[in-house]
């Protein structure tokens, strides 16, 4: 019984347990190349970059489309079967979009 409670002791006394990677792996910011006209495509997410990118490019894509048709922002468009709600983040001479679904962001910026 001593032994169990000095574990427990020593076990509070150290902190909690540290986390997964997974749980501990915040969303990073993925460098993409060239998305819709040309512009710098990023997108903040967990997954792997392969994974991250090729979403990044259909949203990239969906923007396009949706600028293409006159549509300005902010608008939705759908990609990779989500809905991502896209606006302008103010940035001085070179405004950034940002495209947000329920778990990522994509920027493309001039």
């Amino acid at each position: 019984m001593v032994g169990i409670c000095l574990t427990l002791v020593a076990m509070t006394l150290a902190g909690p347990l540290p986390a997964t990677a997974a749980q501990a792996a915040p969303d990073r910011r993925i460098a993409c190349g060239a998305g819709f006209n040309g512009q710098e495509l990023s997108i903040a997410s967990a997954r792997s970059k392969s994974e991250a990118c090729a979403t990044a490019a259909k949203v990239s894509d969906a923007y396009g489309q949706a600028v293409g048709v006159g549509s300005t922002v902010p608008f939705t468009a759908e990609a990779d079967g989500t809905t991502w709600s896209c606006d302008e983040i103010p940035g001085g001479e070179a405004p950034m979009t940002r495209c947000v679904s329920s778990a990522e962001q994509v920027f493309l910026a001039s």
